[in-house]
């Protein structure tokens, strides 16, 4: 396989592992634990479970942007 391909479907690879383990996190979290479901009234385990999802899919945006800026070698020849 050539490289520029090869270096491709790294990237490729490592942002759908991130995604799927990302997920994984927060639908046990979410779902499984209770935390992403109202209970009556919110409490401090929602606040806190909400919170952590939004801040780390920034987080998680902001990797894949910086993997994917870089240039794949040898792509326009």
């Amino acid at each position: 396989m050539e490289p520029e391909i090869r270096e491709f479907f790294k990237r490729l690879s490592l942002c759908i592992g991130t995604i799927v383990i990302w997920m994984m996190i927060n639908m046990i979290m979410g779902v499984k634990l209770g935390y992403a479901f109202f209970k009556g009234s919110i409490q401090l385990g929602n606040i806190v479970f909400y919170i952590w999802a939004l801040v780390s899919f920034i987080f998680m945006v902001r990797i894949f942007f910086r993997i994917w800026k870089k240039p794949i070698e040898h792509l326009n020849d």
